[in-house]
Order: C-alpha cells, then structure tokens, then sequence
C-alpha cells in the first residue's frame, strides 16, 4: 500500500464525521486526531502478513500529543520499520513538514521494537541515502516507546543530552506558566 492520505486537522472536521471516525478508528478514539491516522490503520488491515506500507504524512505526529494515539498504535502492533523525515524542508507546496513512513504487517513481533529513521533536506537528500539503511549519513535506530518521539541525528541528539544536561533546569530557575488552548478559530475569526 502506498498513500499519501489527506491531511486535515481535527478542527476542520464537521461534529459528524469526528463521531465517525472516532467510533470507527482507535486513533481517532481521543484528542484532536488528523484525518490521515486512520489511513495507518485501514492500510494495516488491508496488508497481507508480510505486506508493506509506505504513507505520506506529516511528522508532526511523532512528538505531538494528538499524535499518541497513533504511536501507541503502531508500537503495539510492531509496525513501523523506517521513517525518512524531510523535517523543516517544505517538499510539497503545502505548509506541512512532511515524512516518508513505511510499515511492514508482521506475524510475529521482533524481539526489539525499534525502527530506522534518517532525516534529508528536502527531495534533493533523498539522492544521497543507500539501500543499505546503516550506511545512511545520520541514520538511526529509534526504540518506539510510549513517549513523544524526538527524532534527530545521532549528533543533534548527543548534542541535545549535552544541553538538557547541563545548568539549572528552567523550572528550578523561574516561575514556568503555560496558557491555555482554546482551539476555537472560527470563534475568533
């Protein structure tokens, strides 16, 4: 299966087809899902043991919170085996950030839940990668866990640790407020 589902936010969505779909598609079950979440699991349910997806989506899934749902999902069914992220490149002429995902429907799960992920610059980085997905310049192995997925180089993420590390914490040094959201545009608008 190959797609590239459409991509509409939850607030775009009428009363009834968030029913719908939230009746229908555990991903869907909680928060504010996108349209393309149940694709994954139409697409699963259509694969024969053995068979492969590949979808099209935004990466903002990976470490939204509207996206557990869908993580959860593929962790507990040992779905997902590799993921190109074109990160802040903008391949499509769209406003998303976008990320090539592929799944394979297996009949038995592997003993280690991890999958491969590479981050390109664009299409033109897709030119650069091997079949050999090791071999990738910045290519990693993800363990897909219950958290938000903080997908990097191996070099961002030692980076990063290095970072988080290091000084006061943020909320140890000042009073941390965070606001509300009230997904209410049209309201606004």
């Amino acid at each position: 299966v190959v797609a590239n589902p459409s991509y509409v936010r939850y607030q775009v969505l009428d009363e009834a087809t968030r029913a719908l779909l939230s009746d229908r598609f555990v991903t869907c079950g909680e928060g504010n899902f996108n349209l393309f979440f149940p694709f994954f699991e139409a697409a699963y349910d259509a694969l024969a043991d053995g068979g492969v997806a590949g979808f099209v989506t935004p990466n903002g899934f990976f470490g939204s919170r509207s996206g557990a749902p869908l993580r959860e999902w593929l962790r507990e069914r040992d779905w997902l085996d590799d993921v190109v992220d074109f990160g802040h490149s903008h391949v499509f002429n769209a406003s998303t950030y976008t990320a090539v995902t592929f799944g394979t429907k297996r009949v038995c799960a592997r003993s280690e839940r991890v999958f491969g992920y590479v981050g390109v610059d664009g299409v033109a980085g897709l030119e650069a990668l091997v079949p050999d997905w090791s071999g990738n310049a910045g290519a990693v192995t993800v363990p897909v866990g219950k958290r938000p997925w903080r997908l990097t180089s191996a070099g961002d993420a030692d980076a990063i640790a290095r970072i988080a590390g290091s000084g006061v914490p943020l909320g140890e040094a000042a009073e941390v407020r965070a606001g509300v959201a009230t997904l209410r545009d049209r309201l606004f608008f």
